[in-house]
């Protein structure tokens, strides 16, 4: 538990630098741009689980905040050539119009993919006694869900830039 502990201190100081940078004066006064409800949950369900497990903590209560529900499904905002409202399908369709520029390549085919490959990677590293920062599949993990962080920010500023 403590190496659990550990990550989430590692990550709410990584967080509270983006913060600062971006002119913000801690992690808490920012907000955690997501895709759809279900990433939420799971976050904050973890999250607050954690906190639960180690009272010693003073983490802070972030801020979620869903792009998907609360912008393209309450305006409802429809971009031509998206087929559903799926991150990559929308992000595709901005791309090809022009509206974004980030996309990602070829690699993993989804989340779900995503999520599969860690559990796979978690125990291969287990078995071979090496650290989970080792595995060629976390780090093809990582820079797919970076491309996902990428192309929200995009579509963020685009949406800002043509309100």
């Amino acid at each position: 538990m403590e190496a659990e502990a550990r990550m989430i201190d590692d990550w709410l100081v990584h967080l509270a630098d983006l913060a600062r940078q971006a002119g913000s004066a801690s992690a808490s006064d920012v907000r955690l741009v997501h895709w759809s409800l279900a990433e939420e949950s799971s976050f904050e369900r973890a999250y607050e689980s954690a906190r639960s497990r180690h009272p010693d903590r003073d983490w802070p209560g972030l801020a979620w905040y869903d792009l998907l529900g609360r912008v393209f499904r309450a305006q409802p905002i429809v971009v031509k050539g998206a087929f559903s409202f799926g991150l990559k399908s929308i992000a595709r369709a901005m791309r090809a119009h022009g509206l974004i520029q980030t996309h990602w390549g070829e690699g993993l085919a989804d989340g779900a993919g995503a999520m599969a490959g860690a559990w796979s990677a978690a125990a291969e590293c287990r078995a071979r006694r090496i650290p989970l920062t080792e595995s060629p599949v976390m780090h093809e993990i990582a820079r797919y869900n970076e491309v996902d962080c990428r192309v929200m920010a995009e579509i963020l500023d685009f949406l800002r830039r043509e309100r």
